[in-house]
Order: structure tokens, then C-alpha cells, then sequence
């Protein structure tokens, strides 16, 4: 897919540093580095010109504006400078990719993505079984949050990149004629799709079951076929969800704790929107201007101290949502420009371009059980194919 280059150009060194994102955190950090050098020079350079055509540019900024003129009154100055620092890219590749006239080629840099997450669980899956050989452990090497270990990250962030790169290659998969390249595409999004199973994070399992569904619903010509592929489609989730509950450790225990009630990341995330609630009724100018960037931890900590939840207290959970914590230290004026960071959900992106779309839905979902704006897997990401998915589509 990657095809044979003979110059590295600006998209190598963002999938690249892409790729790198699966793979090592403090990789990905030097990488972030040299690609904004690496861009600020091609821009000095080839004299790319500033551009500036309307204020819709500018929305994508506002957010950390927002954020930033928030560390004035918020209650934690300290939580609140790095807050700022790990959403800096919010800031940062809106301004590199929106207000320069760089010329990038989004597929290309997707080709490097699809490589880097299907890679990632491979390795992750191959480093499991040498686990359990070695230490003759069978099941603590496959554990969901054991699975992922090797390569440093979460199983929800690797879950989220292999199904945006599915969103990418279903959709390569319906435009192209050509049958060698339809088989590739295929089989990627089968193998996409089988890797979300296996590593077993449910939030990302349903949306990828949803994407599924929308799509038959979409290429359903009428009722018939329509009712024709949701039966087939039924079996054919009803099969691999009995296939991966038996192979599958991390899916097996997950759905089975879900059943019975008794998974824990439910329970906690059930007290902590209770304790974002209670702080927002506790403090009637939250609903205004927030408790300023960063001072949602001190006062989530404090709920958790007062009302003995001791396991929240030792882990330092966080808001485990990006609309509530936003709302939180910013008000309902950071909750707005948060909201407009979805610029993919306007209906005419439903009509002219599907997988922003569909990236920009995936997103808004994880959103509401993820604080993925504060993890450099999810910022990152996030910020960077969100602004090359508007500048493609804008002719930015």
C-alpha cells in the first residue's frame, strides 16, 4: 500500500509520526518534533503563502484560546499549564495545516496509519503467546489491559485507530473497480474488524457494529436486500461473537463481567459523572466560565475524599469525559467550541465526504466515556486527521 518512494516527502513524515504513535510515546514525542521542524522548513523553504479564507479556520483554534484564558481563574495553575501542554496540539497543526497552503495527500498518510495499528496488534498478539510460552501463563499475557502493554498503549486507543482505519479502507473498498485492489481493501477491513473482536473494548466494538449497520442500510437498494443483509449480517456477528468469546481472553471476560454487572470500569465512571454533576450543582459559576483550565482533577479528588470512594481516590481517575470536563473548567462557552472541534458532523460533510463523517462520530462517541484530549494517543490523532480531513474538503 505504501508503495516504493524514492524521496521522503511531507506525508512520509507525518505517517511516520503517526505510526510512531502505535508503537512508543516518547518515539512519537521526538517524531512530533521533527515533523513541525520539518514542516515550519518546507514552509520557509518553498515560500508556501499564508492563507486565510474565513473564519471557519479560525473555529478550530478557539477551543484552546478558550482553555488558555481559562488558566487566569482556574484553581489549579499547576494541573492547568499542563493541561495546555498536552492539548497544545489543538493549537499547533490546526495552525500548520489550515493557514499554509501545503499540498498533502491524506491516503497517503492513511496508508501509514492502517500499517501501524494492524502491525501494533499483531505484535501485540505475537509478544502475548511468547509471554505465556515463557512464563507457561496461559491467560495473564491476554488480560485486556496486559494485551497491550508491550507497545505502551491503552487497548481503547489501538481499538479506535484500527477502526478509523477501517472507516478509511471501507470506503476505498466501495470506490474502487479495479478487483485485485477491492480484495485488499476486503481483506484489511476483515482483519480490522477481527482485531477490535479480539482485543475486546466494547465501546469501539459497538461503533463498529454501527458503522457495519450503516453502511448495509446506505448500499441497501431496497427493502428486500436491506432486510436480506441485516439477517445475514446478524449471523455473521452472532458467529464471530461465539468464535471470539471462546478464543479470545479479553473478549470472554469483558463481555461476560458486562453481563453479570460486575465490571468495574462501569461502576467507576457511574461515580465519577455523579461527582462532576454534584461539583456543577456545588458551584453555580461552573455553568459560566468553569473552574478554569486543569481545576476539575483538585475538585474530583476532593468528591472522591469526601465520599470515601478509595479506589478512585488511589487511582486519580479523572473525568473519563471530554464534554463534562470541558463544561467543567470552561463553562458552557468552552463546551460550544469544544463541540465546533466536530466540524465532520455538519450535514453537508454526510453528503459530500462519509468517512469525515464518520471519523468526527467515532470521535464525539469515544469522547463521552474517553478523556482522550489529554493523552497524547488521542490528541494527537485527533487533531491532526481532523484538520487534514477539513482541508481536504475545503480545498484549504
Amino acid at each position: 500500500m505504501l508503495g516504493i518512494q524514492k524521496k521522503i516527502d511531507i506525508n512520509d513524515i507525518i505517517g511516520i509520526s503517526l505510526f510512531l504513535l502505535v508503537f512508543s510515546i516518547k518515539l512519537n514525542s521526538y517524531a512530533i518534533i521533527f515533523t513541525v521542524i520539518y514542516i515550519i522548513y518546507y514552509i520557509k523553504k518553498n515560500s508556501v503563502p499564508l492563507k486565510y479564507r474565513d473564519y471557519s479556520q479560525s473555529i478550530f483554534l478557539m477551543y484552546f484560546f478558550f482553555m488558555l484564558i481559562s488558566l487566569m481563574w482556574t484553581h489549579d495553575v499547576q494541573l492547568g499549564l499542563k493541561g495546555l501542554e498536552k492539548s497544545f496540539s489543538l493549537f499547533l497543526f490546526p495552525c500548520l495545516f489550515l493557514f499554509f497552503d501545503l499540498k498533502v495527500n491524506l491516503k497517503k498518510i492513511f496508508s501509514y496509519v492502517v500499517f501501524g495499528a494492524l502491525s501494533g496488534f499483531l505484535f501485540c498478539l505475537l509478544y502475548a503467546y511468547w509471554t505465556a510460552y515463557v512464563t507457561a501463563d496461559i491467560w495473564t499475557p491476554f488480560r485486556y489491559f496486559n494485551f497491550t502493554k508491550s507497545i505502551g498503549i491503552h487497548p481503547g486507543y489501538l481499538s479506535i485507530y484500527l477502526l478509523i482505519s477501517f472507516i478509511f479502507l471501507i470506503e476505498e473498498f466501495f470506490k474502487t473497480t479495479l478487483k485485485r485492489p477491492k480484495y485488499i481493501y476486503g481483506f484489511l477491513c476483515l482483519m480490522c474488524s477481527l482485531s477490535i473482536l479480539y482485543i475486546g473494548t466494547k465501546s469501539v466494538f459497538f461503533l463498529l457494529m454501527s458503522i457495519y449497520l450503516f453502511y448495509i442500510i446506505r448500499k441497501a437498494t431496497n427493502k428486500r436486500k436491506l432486510i436480506k443483509f441485516i439477517f445475514i449480517f446478524a449471523i455473521v456477528v452472532a458467529t464471530l461473537a461465539f468464535l471470539f468469546y471462546n478464543i479470545s481472553y479479553g473478549f470472554r471476560t469483558r463481555v461476560f463481567f458486562l453481563l453479570n454487572g460486575r465490571y468495574h470500569n462501569l461502576g467507576e465512571r457511574y461515580f465519577i459523572y455523579e461527582g462532576m454533576i454534584s461539583i456543577i450543582k456545588d458551584n453555580p459559576l461552573v455553568r459560566l466560565i468553569g473552574l478554569g483550565v486543569g481545576g476539575s482533577q483538585s475538585f474530583l479528588m476532593n468528591y472522591y475524599a469526601v465520599n470515601d470512594l478509595k479506589i478512585h481516590l488511589a487511582k486519580k481517575l479523572a473525568t473519563h469525559n471530554i464534554f463534562f470536563k470541558a463544561y467543567l473548567e470552561q463553562g458552557v462557552l468552552g463546551l460550544f467550541f469544544l463541540f465546533s472541534l466536530f466540524q465532520g458532523l455538519r450535514m453537508k460533510y454526510f453528503y459530500k465526504d462519509i468517512s469525515y463523517f464518520l471519523f468526527s462520530f467515532v470521535f464525539l462517541s469515544f469522547g463521552l466515556i474517553e478523556h482522550f484530549l489529554d493523552l497524547q494517543h488521542g490528541v494527537v490523532f485527533f487533531s491532526v486527521i481532523n484538520v487534514l480531513y477539513y482541508k481536504k474538503n475545503n480545498g484549504l
